[in-house]
């Protein structure tokens, strides 16, 4: 993984994001993730992944979560 950022924002629901899981986006998605503050978001816990350049898997493919990458995100 190439990016990691963890917010503790309080009791409420757990929401993951990831950035870079399909092929170059993780180049435009950096910028949004890094710029986040935790007074921008609601109650909860957020975990944010950007990831390198990745080949395309579509994340709607069984493929995707036995692939390297789906591997680190469901571990």
């Amino acid at each position: 993984m190439s990016y990691f950022k963890y917010i503790d924002n309080g009791n409420g629901p757990t929401k993951l994001f990831l950035g870079g899981v399909h092929g170059n986006e993780g180049k435009t998605s950096i910028k949004f993730i890094k710029s986040l503050k935790q007074e921008d978001l609601s109650c909860g816990q957020f975990y944010f992944y950007n990831f390198d350049k990745t080949d395309y898997i579509s994340t709607i493919k069984k493929e995707y979560y036995e692939s390297e990458l789906g591997q680190k995100i469901l571990n």
